[in-house]
């Protein structure tokens, strides 16, 4: 055992010593080598340097001491765009570039543009003011304005004033703009529409002797004139006319229009005036309710006028003694007998025997067809037709007859009518006296007998004579001619 032990030490060692030998034989051939002449052949070589860009590339970039250029530069005096991440130049682009807008071309280059950018218009690269694409722009924006002689409004041809011009679609205009009238932009004078106007505005005055009232030919009343579709009017005199529109007129001897308020009387027609225009219709003028035609005339006998109807209504009767005058009334509601119906003209009684006095009623039972009238005292009997007891033996009846025959008039009763006459009955015509009669026939009606020096509200009736041989009443409806 000791002895294998021995042996393997020993092999160690032996390994050991020939490494030992082999490094230093393998240090000596380094040592060799390194003493050998230098061979220029197989000196080693230095490492390239990287190229260094600069100017366009192909890419489309451009470099500047070897940096890329990015975003808006100039290159020889020329701009260019830039992409700001790749570097490559933009074309066909519009951008903002120290505050002016330019147009980068197909090939890059840079100009300052004229059209619209971010909804403005800009010209030469700056807000632009003019006409572009139909629209007119004023610093950059839609625009009013003129531009080429046309009037725009928000960019577009404008109807409007501008600078006190009108304009129409852009040009100078014609028509009504604000209630002025424009002829070709500017105020104008003359006829529009059917109206004149003079400097633009409806016309009230004269123009060329012709009187116009805002803006038409006047027909109306003017400095107390009348004035026909703008003519003065001066051949209406001493009358009263309905003019052209539609008002009615007194005209004075002088030709002037009268324009008061007051009655007037033309030759035997009435008429009432409330400030120059004659009334029509049914008017109150103070306490009485009249009606008057379609002319202006009063109607005096609304019997006559609307028929038999106004018998039926309530009916009060007065009797003027002093003027032989009868007059009837009809009621007007709450305020009372203030319609004038029909006035009578009539013969009371004479002196000797004078009618009476006093407020007395009406009644159908004390009415009469014919009556017998008269007495030994009084000259014999008569007769009377349509009689109406006021109170004993007063009556309201027609003029006398010898006979109770229609044909048997006594005619100097009948002319006598409108003064004194009778033995204290009221003696009318009679067509009047069946008014009366029917009156009281229909209801109890209300009389009133007094005296007084004045008539109205309706003038007296005048009679007619008769010729002596004449034996009717001209006024009798049963009378067949």
């Amino acid at each position: 055992m000791k002895e294998q032990s021995v042996k393997v030490r020993g092999a160690a060692l032996g390994i050991t010593v020939m490494l030992l030998i082999l490094g230093i034989f393998f240090a000596c051939q380094d040592v060799h080598a390194a003493a050998k002449p230098f061979d220029e052949t197989t000196a080693p070589t230095e490492p390239e340097k990287p190229e260094v860009k600069d100017g366009w590339q192909a890419d489309g970039t451009y470099y500047k001491d070897g940096a890329l250029q990015k975003g808006i530069q100039e290159i020889d005096g020329v701009l260019y765009y830039l992409d700001t991440v790749t570097g490559v130049k933009k074309t066909d682009i519009t951008a903002e570039y120290s505050g002016k807008v330019y147009r980068f071309g197909s090939d890059g280059a840079g100009a300052l543009y004229t059209g619209l950018y971010s909804g403005a218009y800009y010209k030469a690269g700056v807000l632009g003011t003019g006409l572009y694409s139909g629209t007119y722009y004023k610093n950059g924006k839609p625009g009013t304005g003129l531009s080429g002689g046309i009037y725009y409004k928000n960019g577009k041809p404008g109807t409007g004033l501008y600078s006190g011009k009108y304009y129409k679609s852009g040009k100078p205009g014609t028509g009504i703009y604000n209630k002025y009238y424009y002829k070709n932009g500017t105020r104008g004078t003359g006829l529009y529409g059917a109206k004149f106007y003079k400097n633009g505005k409806l016309l009230t005055g004269t123009y060329k002797n012709k009187l116009y009232k805002k803006g038409l030919k006047y027909s109306g009343v003017y400095k107390n004139y009348y004035y026909k579709y703008g003519l003065k009017q001066t051949k209406y005199k001493s009358t009263v006319k309905k003019m052209n529109n539609g008002k009615i007129y007194y005209f004075q001897k002088n030709g002037k229009v009268y324009r008061g308020s007051s009655w007037k009387r033309i030759g035997q027609k009435r008429y009432y005036f409330r400030k120059g225009t004659a009334l029509t219709g049914w008017k109150y003028v103070g306490k009485y309710k009249y009606y008057f035609d379609s002319k202006g005339k009063l109607c005096q006998d609304l019997i006559a006028k609307f028929g038999n109807k106004w018998k039926k209504k309530d009916i009060y009767i007065k009797v003027n003694r002093k003027k032989n005058y009868v007059i009837l009334f009809a009621k007007d509601g709450k305020k009372g007998y203030t319609i004038p119906v029909k006035a009578m003209a009539c013969s009371v009684g004479k002196a000797g025997t004078p009618t009476v006095k006093g407020t007395y009623y009406l009644s159908k039972d004390r009415t009469y067809r014919w009556a017998k009238l008269g007495g030994p005292t009084m000259g014999g009997y008569c007769y009377g037709q349509y009689c109406s007891r006021i109170t004993g033996s007063y009556l309201f009846h027609s003029v006398t007859y010898r006979s109770p025959n229609n044909r048997t008039l006594t005619t100097s009763a009948y002319n006598n009518l409108g003064g004194p006459a009778s033995h204290g009955c009221i003696r009318l015509q009679t067509a009047n006296a069946k008014i009366i009669y029917d009156i009281a026939r229909n209801k109890k009606t209300k009389v009133t007998i007094y005296d007084s020096n004045s008539i109205g509200p309706f003038d007296k009736p005048s009679v007619k004579k008769i010729s002596a041989g004449q034996n009717y009443d001209p006024t009798d409806p049963n009378i067949k001619r």
